[in-house]
């Protein structure tokens, strides 16, 4: 999730450079959360990480710009889990 990613990044790494090292040492699927906020910016965010391995799977909110660039992405054949948004006050 993003609070993760974050602490992982601290020392100045980048996600794509966090992701890769994770698939080098992982044999399962790698789910990341993408941040947006809209379609475009998930998809600019989408394909660096998926040129990275087969095990990148990618985790968007259910967001209507989420859905679009889930559409988007399952369209073109990568799997892509939906995360539940929500708050406190709702």
């Amino acid at each position: 999730n993003p609070t993760v990613m974050a602490r992982w990044c601290a020392g100045g790494a980048t996600m794509r450079e966090v992701v890769a090292r994770v698939c080098e040492r992982i044999d399962v699927p790698l789910f990341v959360q993408l941040r947006g906020p809209d379609r475009r910016a998930f998809l600019e965010q989408a394909a660096p990480l998926l040129s990275l391995s087969p095990r990148v799977r990618l985790k968007l909110p259910a967001t209507v710009e989420g859905l679009a660039a889930t559409s988007t992405l399952a369209r073109d054949g990568h799997d892509v889990l939906v995360t539940a948004m929500g708050s406190a006050g709702s």
